[in-house]
């Protein structure tokens, strides 16, 4: 790397040191979040939703939990007239790596992807990917209640949404945190973070879409 790139470099992640909460008051704190895993979420067309989920339906069993690999060729015919999911998924994790990294990827390599479909009582247990950086898009979803309480994370996680775990627990360092999952959210993050989701108890379908990444940032 010669001095240039460093300098560059640098000058990315002192750019990062954003305020994720400003103070109101000279007497409140402003919080940054400068160290540990970015977790990225854009929203998705949602008529590349619809046009997926029809491919999709003719798989599916409906009211049976199951998980479906999905070929690249589907992504790659699947989306508008004018771009494909898989163009959309690529766009999203250069742009993610970008803004979490301070650099663009040279090159982006899709190892799987594959459908979630999720019934009330049906889990999914902690656990993390292959490859750089993984995808979530959810195509439906229960009506489920938020989590009304700050307190204890585990209430919220009753209920199907996403939890992400990095670490133990330690003073002054939040560990983990839930989404609800709502159609055309597209989750980004490290393959390497733990998540899952707890059972739910509302009828209807969870229904997500999942894919794992290489990432090449050497040039």
């Amino acid at each position: 790397m010669d001095s240039s790139d460093a300098e560059r470099r640098i000058k990315a992640y002192e750019a990062e040191a954003i305020p994720i909460r400003q103070g109101h008051t000279d007497a409140d704190p402003t919080l940054f979040s400068p160290f540990g895993p970015l977790i990225g979420r854009r929203r998705i067309d949602p008529l590349m939703i619809d046009n997926l989920n029809s491919e999709v339906d003719l798989e599916i069993t409906d009211g049976v939990s199951s998980e479906l690999a999905l070929s690249l060729d589907l992504l790659c015919n699947t989306g508008t007239k004018d771009r494909s999911l898989l163009t959309v998924f690529a766009e999203s994790v250069s742009r993610y790596v970008q803004l979490a990294h301070g650099s663009r990827p040279s090159e982006i390599t899709f190892d799987a992807a594959w459908i979630v479909s999720q019934y009330a009582n049906t889990a999914s247990p902690m656990h993390f990917h292959s490859g750089d950086v993984a995808g979530i898009l959810y195509l439906k979803t229960p009506a489920m209640e938020p989590c009304t309480s700050n307190d204890n994370y585990l209430l919220g996680r009753r209920r199907g949404e996403i939890t992400f775990l990095h670490s133990g627990r330690q003073f002054l360092s939040r560990s983990v945190i839930s989404f609800v999952p709502v159609v055309g959210d597209l989750y980004l993050f490290p393959a390497w973070l733990l998540h899952g989701v707890e059972p739910f108890d509302v009828p209807g379908e969870r229904r997500s879409l999942s894919f794992n990444v290489r990432v090449d940032c050497s040039d």
